[in-house]
């Protein structure tokens, strides 16, 4: 099978996106499949992948015609988006004129004004799409509203981790950081709830006698604003940027829990919550956060309300004084890696499954 992903979020840049498109393409290539990865994402040097990756011309309309002349020569069976984003409804009409067989992974809709407007769009342009992959209820919610047929919509976790990377849970290391966020702070993911963060950590050391340790892994734009903030209200928080993969990995082992305080839907999964898990952190997790579904069935952590500091600075006070709760959720963090479900090569998996069905309908 020849497969082509093309990827508006991918390597060297670090996010959810990125390593879903990065872990799938990889899987994918490592299980025999011919996998070519076209992105607008500058590289590295000496970058080396198991598959092949095309980086073309971010501008539009480079980017357009070169993705059409690679699939046009590629000749490939399936063509997989990973989005939306607006370029890719640019591009679903020219892989028409191909007959080529698209799948989307639907991860989150656009959260700006003008975003508001793009994500009705998918009503329209289901017609270039023969399945969109989606991992909540809530989307699935969204697509039929926008007048998705029910027999496109595919669902399951596709944000499967890897466990050679994130099962790492080093015993030994204590548990001395109390409560973590891990996040961009920019314009583009203010719907991650850092602002409201910084309320809620206050109201909580407010709430507590004891020190608690904070720590907030970050960058972007607003990063310094925050960070000041933070400072300037007496907060006690590590701050750290430009953080590797491995540091990351060796602070969620040593942390007791790990917050995504997404404040709208916007926030289509949050894959970090799943990291944490894999990594023996309990997750506290936004209800409007799309990862909150497997927490709240799975019973793995808490979920909150970031709108409302006081309440959720009260449900994390309780969570972190107490003990045998933590191991409880912990526990049954566990249980939930152990069902094998939330693995990437689970998600590679269904993802073929759901190739072959597309051709076996042609």
């Amino acid at each position: 099978m020849k497969i082509v992903l093309y990827a508006n979020a991918f390597l060297p840049n670090i996010g959810g996106g990125e390593y879903y498109n990065y872990d799938l393409a990889n899987n994918l290539a490592l299980s025999g499949k011919e996998v070519y990865v076209i992105t607008n994402i500058p590289g590295q040097r000496n970058e080396s992948y198991n598959f092949k990756v095309i980086r073309v011309n971010p501008r539009i309309l480079f980017t357009l015609a070169k993705t059409f002349s690679i699939v046009k020569s590629i000749k490939p069976d399936i063509v997989h988006i990973s989005g939306p984003t607006p370029i890719d409804y640019l591009i679903l009409p020219l892989l028409k004129l191909l007959h080529i067989h698209v799948v989307l992974t639907y991860h989150a809709d656009f959260p700006s004004k003008i975003g508001r407007i793009y994500n009705g769009f998918i009503g329209l342009f289901q017609f270039f799409l023969d399945v969109i992959i989606i991992q909540t209820e809530s989307d699935s919610t969204k697509l039929l509203i926008r007048k998705v047929p029910d027999r496109k919509i595919v669902k399951f976790p596709f944000n499967g981790i890897d466990e050679s990377r994130y099962k790492v849970s080093i015993p030994t290391v204590p548990r001395d950081i109390d409560l973590i966020f891990i996040g961009r702070m920019d314009r583009e993911h203010v719907y991650k709830g850092y602002w409201n963060l910084i309320s809620i950590i206050d109201i909580l050391r407010k709430k507590i006698d004891t020190n608690i340790k904070v720590c907030i892994i970050g960058g972007g734009a607003d990063y310094t604003i925050f960070k000041s903030k933070a400072q300037s209200m007496g907060l006690s928080i590590d701050f750290l940027q430009d953080v590797t993969d491995i540091q990351i990995i060796n602070l969620l082992n040593r942390s007791k829990c790990l917050i995504l305080p997404s404040i709208n839907n916007s926030e289509g999964f949050g894959r970090v919550a799943l990291e944490a898990i894999f990594c023996g952190a309990v997750p506290i997790v936004s209800k409007y956060a799309g990862s909150s579904e497997i927490i709240k069935n799975s019973g793995s952590g808490i979920i909150v309300d970031p709108l409302d500091p006081e309440k959720t600075a009260t449900q994390i006070k309780d969570l972190i004084l107490d003990g045998e709760m933590l191991k409880e959720l912990q526990h049954k963090g566990s249980e939930l890696i152990k069902n094998g479900k939330l693995t990437i090569a689970e998600t590679a998996k269904k993802t073929v499954q759901i190739y072959d069905s597309v051709l076996e309908r042609q």
